[in-house]
């Protein structure tokens, strides 16, 4: 295997809040003997003007209760417990993913804790700028983020299942393996199932008006305990790291380089199914690293030492089977040799001498610590080359770990061809037959299942099922006890022949012949990833006689969602990859290379383009409301023509609605003309400029019916006019919706084609 760089690129667009001066927006990995939970003391924050404190003396609000300034004081108050609750759970220096609307005065809840904060939301805003708080922008159902959390929040959960679902299920991918989070909801349904479907544990909860949950995950399996004793026996003096495991082939990819920094106690560890030749580099890792190499039997084989950043070398070995990589140096200092023993225990804990120590050393304040066992220093601190050891005399029979508190992002580099599977592979009207089964029989035909199960059949019993039915998640597991699939064109498979079909899964053998290429499903029913995968493998195989391994990313949307949102997903899940979709009538969807400038000119007309459709929307309501409210006084002529100051007030408010529209489509436009080289730009244009113009002579006719007010024909004039610029205004809104479908299609590089 090798590794490959994963570079962080920045994006303005996405950063509107003011970073650390450190970039310090990635999780950084460093030792903590525990997950510790720091009893927050209560305090009252600064605030904005007008802004109610967040803090009181019972402890601290959840981080957007200003959101919920509304509720009656019992579901207030059962908020700030739980949020109290919340805060306390979270590790010391943690970063934070907040999901949904959010304040300068509810971030500054999280960063005055001493976290990390991060939030995203749906529409981009500038108007929260502080320190250490990143903010993002887009869908919570397909973001992709450039780190992992340990903690997490959500405002406004949405109650609709699927949704929530598919919302917290993305979020469970960017979570640290132990992690805990806090879902407010949107109204009174309770969505315990769906938290706990997710493989969340419901710590807490309040389901008044709206629910409140306090939710936590401790994924073990993803975590480990690495011992480095010396060369003879494991009574020598050994070191102890307790790691995050980069386990999938993404997190291996993307190894040290999505971490801005890595502290002196701490590594990461990579684990192979059977020993390997690899080869790694620095890639974009800004920090000095040595790369410890173990064979099968648990030896150091080599270590790489001290490699700096900017590095070209190329740092491999063979027959590897376990790879560890710790700070710069730290081999040298910590005694650390080649044919060392290694000792890896995954999801272990420290027995309870090791956490004694460990809890006293927090508890003076010093966690940043390099722990190692030796029989000859006496136990102690000691400082050696700016690194702080404490070592733990043999004799004490105690150890020390060092754990990584750290993210391991899921980007590749590779492009992504997808497939919509519903309907293409996965369609309401394919049956597939299953046999009932029995134990294999010497005297009668043996068969082999979906996973290679071997087993006879009563050949007349068999029942015939819809195929989106057996790939639903536990369907096949349920019905397995007494019927199975057999992968044969004659058996299960023979309903399988469709052109479509047959076409689309020879485009996935070339995904995934192309080394290049990332396979990805994308589903609106709640599939079983295996049972899909083995299904497709094993058609193919009976089709086209290749024997190759299906293995794809399952991405579930909505049901409502079209080809277009889609694609849209994917562009957001798979940020800056070139995107490929095939939809049931094996259409392409795909992307237009336009260089990233342009792009980001595009979303910043699009923005502009986008407000000034609300404004439209804004004015038509209020020019349609004036005109009602004469409506109800019609022919009260004086109580009409007293009305002339309030005209005025009304108009002078429009005017500048109208002012700032206005002033955002000539903003657009402007970008407009600088991008027009990607395409033919000058229709948009044009349109949108004389729609705008028309649009503004008309609201100017409206204001102007002030002079006549007082005559008998006011009304008329004014529902005449007021018809007259809802019309135009609606003109222009539609003039505004085709750019935006024209940046999407064009410029981001949403078009469909035909194949």
């Amino acid at each position: 295997m090798r590794k490959l760089s994963w570079p962080y690129i920045g994006d303005s667009e996405l950063e509107m809040g003011s970073m650390s001066p450190t970039g310090d927006a990635h999780r950084d990995i460093h030792m903590d003997a525990q997950p510790r939970y720091d009893m927050m003391v209560a305090q009252i924050s600064t605030t904005p003007e007008g802004q109610a404190p967040v803090g009181y003396s019972g402890g601290m609000f959840f981080p957007a209760e200003d959101l919920y300034s509304e509720m009656e004081d019992d579901e207030y108050q059962a908020l700030a417990s739980l949020s109290k609750k919340f805060m306390q759970l979270l590790r010391r220096g943690s970063t934070v993913l907040g999901v949904g609307e959010q304040t300068e005065a509810g971030a500054a809840v999280i960063l005055k804790a001493g976290h990390n904060l991060i939030n995203l939301s749906k529409n981009a805003t500038s108007k929260v700028n502080l320190y250490n708080f990143h903010q993002e922008y887009g869908n919570p159902m397909f973001h992709t983020f450039r780190n992992k959390f340990d903690g997490f929040y959500v405002t406004c959960a949405p109650s609709d299942k699927g949704s929530l679902e598919i919302t917290l299920g993305n979020i469970g991918e960017h979570l640290r393996p132990v992690s805990c989070g806090f879902v407010v909801t949107s109204d009174s349904t309770d969505i315990s199932s769906s938290i706990e479907k997710l493989g969340f544990i419901i710590i807490d909860k309040h389901i008044g008006k709206v629910g409140k949950y306090i939710v936590s995950q401790n994924n073990l399996n993803k975590t480990a305990v690495v011992r480095c004793y010396g060369k003879s026996s494991i009574n020598d003096a050994s070191v102890v790291f307790k790691c995050d495991v980069a386990k999938t082939y993404k997190e291996k990819i993307d190894g040290l380089q999505v971490y801005s920094k890595l502290e002196k106690e701490a590594g990461l560890l990579f684990p192979y199914d059977k020993p390997t030749d690899v080869c790694y580099h620095m890639g974009s890792v800004n920090y000095p690293i040595d790369i410890i190499f173990i064979d099968n039997d648990s030896k150091i084989k080599k270590i790489c030492k001290n490699i700096q950043p900017g590095s070209l070398g190329v740092y491999g070995c063979s027959g590897v089977k376990n790879v560890l990589e710790i700070s710069g140096g730290l081999s040298d200092i910590l005694g650390i040799k080649e044919s060392g023993l290694i000792y890896i225990d995954y999801g272990a804990d420290l027995g309870e001498d090791l956490l004694k120590v460990s809890s006293i050393i927090n508890d003076i304040g010093i966690n940043k610590v390099i722990f190692k066992r030796s029989n000859v220093l006496n136990s102690g601190f000691y400082n050696i080359l700016n690194n702080k050891i404490y070592i733990i005399n043999d004799d004490e029979n105690s150890a020390k770990e060092i754990v990584k508190k750290a993210s391991l992002n899921n980007d590749s580099i590779k492009d992504i061809v997808a497939f919509d599977i519903d309907n293409l592979i996965i369609d309401k009207e394919t049956k597939i037959r299953l046999y009932r089964h029995r134990p294999p029989d010497r005297d009668d035909k043996i068969f082999r299942g979906l996973y290679d199960e071997t087993f006879s059949v009563y050949k007349e019993a068999f029942i015939d099922i819809g195929l989106h039915s057996l790939v639903s998640k536990g369907f096949y597991e349920n019905i397995n006890s007494k019927y199975s699939l057999i992968p044969s064109q004659f058996m299960s498979f023979s309903s399988l022949n469709n052109a479509n079909r047959d076409k689309a899964l020879k485009k996935i053998c070339n995904v995934l012949e192309n080394t290049n290429k990332q396979l990805v499903f994308v589903s609106r029913e709640d599939n079983d990833k295996s049972i899909l995968e083995n299904i497709i493998q094993k058609e193919i195989e009976i089709k086209t006689g290749k024997k190759i391994s299906v293995v794809g990313e399952l991405v579930r949307v909505p049901d409502n969602f079209g080809t277009e949102e889609v694609f849209a997903a994917l562009k957001e899940k798979y940020s800056g990859r070139t995107i490929e979709l095939y939809n049931d009538s094996f259409k392409k969807t795909a992307g237009i290379p336009v260089p990233d400038d342009i792009k980001n000119k595009a979303k910043q007309a699009l923005r502009y383009f986008n407000r000034s459709k609300d404004m439209c929307e804004t004015l038509v309501e209020n020019l349609k409301k004036n005109l009602s409210e004469y409506q109800k006084i019609q022919g009260n002529t004086d109580v009409i023509a007293n009305s002339k100051g309030q005209y005025s007030q009304s108009s002078k408010r429009n005017s500048r609605i109208t002012k700032r529209m206005l002033i955002n489509i000539k903003n657009g436009i402007q970008i407009m003309n600088d991008i027009k080289d990607v395409s033919t730009t000058s229709e948009i244009i044009s349109s949108i400029a004389l729609s705008a113009k028309n649009s503004s002579d008309g609201i100017k006719e409206v204001f102007d019916l002030i002079n006549i007010i007082e005559s008998d024909d006011f009304i008329n004039q004014c529902t005449q006019k007021t018809g007259n610029v809802e019309n135009l205004i609606n003109d222009m809104s539609l003039s505004l919706s085709r750019a935006g479908e024209y940046i999407n299609s064009d410029i981001l590089g949403i078009l469909v084609l035909s194949e």
